[in-house]
């Protein structure tokens, strides 16, 4: 995968140019026995709680179902320091956690709780590397401790409750390794599996061995996936496209309803977290891909740029938060675990 994606990819590719080649120094592991690796937790305060304008949670209303949440790469930028994210760096903790914990995760603060593991994510300018020891090496690091927190939130967290995955660009480069090497080989952990929203990467039909995509709302034990593009732009052509990549569609989360209008929005979320946007858009899935029309808000008809992969999540933020508390309940009820 290529990153373009203006000016700031233009410098990253430099950055890949002249440090390609030096060794790769591997900061230390985390250990998540202990809170600060972790972005967000039940025993911890963190911006997952967060809840858009006014509004705040309710504890009696959520399920009894956990959320393992992996995070897209906050490293990117004056923070770099090498090739995988130093997690003694406060500045990067923050920057991850003010925003796409905030904006991101906290979807799912009124469904379950939330398990967000900080990890040595891969520098964005890794994407560009070509294939090869090194690439693999940022990679590895940083999957392992995916793995790592997700083995160690299943031993010490997890209590036998079901769970849903979601990740984001490359947490979902991560979330997709995870599925196949470590959800599909158990059968016990995979029928815990309410469902996985594997966002903002390409993710094929045939991705996994026994997880399939799903096909209507209510489905559980299935995957979602979706890349966001304004309609009237064709996507960046590091963008695979064909049908035999899964397009869901976040206003109908229906495979036979490939269309939807801005009736179905239920509500976008912006940077600043203190308004939903209601009606925003439209949508309509075509060739692997989620279009939609440019999002109705505030002097949105400045918005010049037209792939909207940051957004992928707050574009349809009430949308994927009431779909997940409906795969919940379904879940729950289908398997007898709500009596």
């Amino acid at each position: 995968m290529k990153i373009k994606v203006g000016l700031s990819a233009f410098l990253s590719l430099i950055l890949v140019c002249l440090l390609y080649g030096q060794n790769i120094k591997t900061p230390p592991a985390p250990n998540y026995s202990e809170l600060k690796y972790w972005a967000a937790h039940p025993d911890k305060d963190s911006p997952v709680l967060a809840v858009p304008g006014k509004g705040s949670i309710n504890s009696d209303e959520l399920y009894d179902v956990d959320v393992f949440y992996i995070h897209p790469t906050s490293y990117t930028g004056k923070d770099r320091k090498g090739w995988n994210a130093d997690l003694r760096n406060s500045y990067l903790n923050d920057k991850t956690d003010s925003y796409v914990i905030k904006n991101q995760a906290s979807i799912f603060n009124q469904v379950g709780l939330i398990y967000a593991p900080r990890y040595r994510q891969a520098f964005i300018g890794a994407y560009s590397l070509p294939e090869g020891e090194n690439r693999n090496l940022i990679f590895n690091t940083a999957y392992s401790d995916v793995k790592d927190a997700f083995l160690h939130y299943l031993k010490y967290f997890n209590e036998g409750k079901p769970f849903i995955l979601a990740t984001h660009s490359q947490g979902t480069t991560h979330g997709k390794r995870l599925m196949k090497e470590v959800i599909e080989v158990d059968p016990q952990l995979l029928d815990k599996l309410v469902v996985a929203y594997l966002v903002g990467m390409d993710v094929k039909q045939n991705e996994f061995e026994k997880v399939k995509p799903c096909n209507k709302p209510n489905e559980t034990g299935c995957f979602t996936a979706w890349r966001t593009i304004r309609k009237d732009s064709p996507p960046p052509s590091y963008y695979p496209i064909g049908n035999e990549y899964v397009a869901t569609n976040p206003l109908t989360w229906d495979v036979e309803k490939t269309k939807a209008t801005k009736k179905a929005h239920m509500g976008a979320i912006l940077k600043r977290f203190n308004k939903v946007h209601t009606h925003a858009l439209n949508s309509e899935v075509k060739d692997g891909i989620l279009y939609v029309c440019r999002p109705k808000f505030p002097f949105s008809f400045l918005l010049k740029w037209t792939n909207y992969h940051i957004v992928d999540y707050n574009l349809f933020y009430y949308n994927v938060q009431s779909n997940a508390r409906l795969r919940a309940a379904t879940y729950l009820q289908k398997t007898g675990l709500n009596n």
